[in-house]
């Protein structure tokens, strides 16, 4: 299932590896989806999770869970407004688009939310800031594609493509370009000049969810 091995790459990225040293603590509500959620989880991660959840009635006292759902969700809002006030275009929540809104909103906190120590999340695991460049997520970019194989792509032909930008990937220094042929992986992009950076017809033609 996507989602549990979703999660279980992000316990990853945090640094809670698994197996049979690892020991974390997964903490949710008591709701029936989200427990079977949590138990799945925990059994493909492996290592040592012991489960957690608040008594029923007392949503206070999972507080930071309830704080990052309501903080994503802001973001969520910010980032929709951003795209329509700057394309026009009309983000639908059934877009495929809107998928990669809610995963990137979640990355913005997990990478670059300072806290009250001064520090991002990404700096207290890694010892060192996010550099990755970065985007206005649903902004027009170039994007270089990857060569596959000794011959890759037909020297004649520029390497270089239009594609909106979804932000990172989760483990390594790629770009996420959602494009109408699908959403693909880059390491290298060039933004385009400020008036051209929006485009209405190129955004509404990305295809492909985070599943795909």
């Amino acid at each position: 299932d996507l989602l549990v091995r979703d999660i279980s790459d992000v316990l990853k990225s945090l640094g809670h590896q698994g197996g049979e040293k690892g020991h974390i603590k997964l903490k949710t509500d008591g709701e029936k989806a989200i427990a079977a959620l949590r138990e799945s989880v925990a059994k493909f991660h492996a290592g040592r999770v012991v489960p957690e959840q608040p008594p029923g009635g007392h949503h206070q006292t999972n507080g930071q869970v309830e704080e990052a759902g309501n903080t994503t969700r802001e973001y969520c809002r910010v980032l929709k407004l951003q795209i329509e006030g700057c394309s026009g275009y009309t983000l639908e929540t059934t877009a495929d688009l809107t998928q990669w809104l809610i995963r990137w909103a979640a990355m913005l906190i997990s990478r670059y939310s300072v806290g009250r120590d001064g520090l991002t999340p990404i700096e207290r695991r890694r010892g060192r800031p996010c550099r990755l460049p970065t985007c206005i997520f649903g902004e027009c970019v170039w994007y270089r594609l990857i060569r596959v194989g000794e011959n890759g792509v037909d020297k004649f032909d520029s390497e270089w493509r239009k594609g909106v930008w979804l932000g990172h990937t989760r483990n390594s220094n790629e770009h996420v370009i959602g494009t109408a042929e699908g959403v693909l992986r880059a390491y290298s992009i060039k933004r385009l000049d400020p008036e051209e950076r929006w485009n209405k017809d190129l955004i509404a033609a990305v295809r492909g969810t985070p599943q795909q």
